[in-house]
């Protein structure tokens, strides 16, 4: 079915937490109208469509402007060519909830694939979206045996005034003064818990420091909250609309919970960004995570590349390859200028992205800096793999900044065996406790 997207302007003010919430999930954040929401009105849904009652979705559920875009002729085309896989099973309800909306999954399988029914509700309960998806796995978040959640507190906040960002505080109960770390996501639009299949990167080190004494601050990126908003002058944004001006949104704010020290800590993208955005903030240190050094159009053909030589699963075949390779040819050579379309460009980017990190060098930014930087990657990781994380050696000019390499660990930092592929992402494996271990004790060497 075509992806109906229409633009979501309803916010629930009483909803303030932000990410995909599982059934099990959402009853115990007190979610459950709207858990029973995508229960109800998902299963109902199903059923009308298997039944083949496309009219009368169309009159009492969806909303005026919908009906205009989703006509009666376009449903049953859409869920007809569907259907003829067989109906099989109707699956759990799940929730996604951004500062924008709250979108309602109802999953259902068929007999060759799974899918989700996505929809969101006005104030009347008449469909504003209604979409079918590929169905999104959400697993309940089980703490890693290194979090003590008697020893912390959350607190829910917003970061920015207009369209402001989802946000949880992580606060340690028994000190003061603490050390407060910054989480700036990767690529993509991430949630707060930057989840990567079953998995909450973020969550996991937020947890972990805050039981042994260190703060943070985690937000939904701009892409998962606002991304209509991002759509609507796509053509025009760059990195620093996305990514630059949020994270120093959330370091001025962390300024509000703690007079200790402030570490900024960057993932993949957010860890190749952060020399960029710590210019001129009030930081005690910088964290990059599995951070290319490099440009980013150096990354995308090697990753592309491995997955086409080793993933069996065909994600890339030769076609996508050639077209990347064009694509990364067409920045390399300089072939485009704002006015180039976003097809043009590798990962389909607008120009305005690649224009923004043309004189950027994340290496050569962080050694202007008398900032301590702390290093680490995997050695299994093949988005970013280990020489990457080499050369940011030639940027450590402070005492106390270091690089690590983790053996057997991946983007994620947990273990694996052999060539990592993304099949591995699925596994459910927390923040490999050795580096929670190790980065508590260089904030806590920073904070002395």
């Amino acid at each position: 079915m075509k992806k109906l997207l229409l633009a979501c302007l309803l916010a629930s003010a009483t909803l303030t937490k932000a990410q995909y919430f599982s059934e099990k999930e959402a009853l115990e954040n007190n979610l459950i109208n709207e858990i029973e929401k995508a229960e109800q009105f998902g299963e109902e849904l199903l059923n009308l469509l298997h039944e083949q009652q496309f009219e009368m979705i169309h009159k009492a559920f969806l909303e005026e402007e919908l009906q205009e875009e989703l006509t009666v002729k376009k449903l049953a085309l859409s869920w007809n060519k569907l259907a003829s896989e067989g109906m099989s099973d109707i699956l759990e309800p799940k929730l996604k909830v951004t500062a924008s909306n709250v979108f309602y999954l109802r999953g259902f399988s068929t007999e060759e694939k799974k899918y989700d029914l996505t929809f969101t509700l006005n104030e009347e309960r008449k469909l504003t979206t209604f979409r079918i998806s590929p169905f999104q796995k959400v697993e309940t978040w089980e703490a890693p045996n290194y979090v003590a959640a008697e020893r912390f507190k959350t607190e829910d906040l917003k970061i920015g005034d207009e369209q402001a960002l989802l946000a949880e505080v992580t606060l340690p109960l028994k000190t003061k003064d603490f050390p407060l770390v910054v989480m700036v996501h990767g690529s993509g639009p991430n949630d707060m818990n930057e989840s990567l299949g079953p998995n909450k990167l973020f969550k996991d080190l937020a947890y972990g420091f805050a039981s042994r004494g260190i703060a943070s601050i985690r937000y939904n990126k701009r892409t998962f909250d606002w991304p209509n908003s991002i759509l609507d002058d796509y053509a025009k944004a760059n990195f620093r609309d996305v990514v630059d001006h949020d994270a120093r949104n959330a370091i001025q704010i962390a300024a509000e919970y703690t007079s200790g020290p402030i570490i900024l800590l960057g993932h993949s993208l957010g860890g190749y960004l952060a020399p960029r955005i710590a210019e001129g903030m009030d930081l005690a240190a910088v964290i990059v995570m599995a951070g290319n050094s490099s440009p980013l159009e150096e990354v995308i053909m090697p990753q592309f590349e491995y997955l086409y030589k080793n993933d069996t699963s065909g994600a890339v075949n030769e076609f996508l390859l050639n077209m990347i390779k064009t694509q990364v040819k067409n920045l390399k050579e300089g072939n485009f200028d704002s006015t180039t379309i976003a097809p043009i460009l590798p990962l389909g980017l607008p120009a305005g992205f690649w224009l923004d990190l043309k004189k950027y060098d994340p290496v050569k930014t962080a050694k202007k800096q008398k900032t301590p930087y702390l290093i680490v990657s995997g050695e299994r990781d093949y988005q970013v793999p280990p020489k990457e994380t080499k050369a940011w050696e030639s940027a450590l000019n402070h005492p106390q900044s270091n690089v690590k390499i983790y053996p057997k660990l991946n983007h994620m930092f947990f273990a694996g065996e052999g060539l990592c592929l993304p099949a591995e992402y699925e596994t459910k494996a927390p923040v490999n406790k050795q580096v929670v271990d190790d980065l508590i004790k260089w904030i806590k060497g920073i904070a002395k």
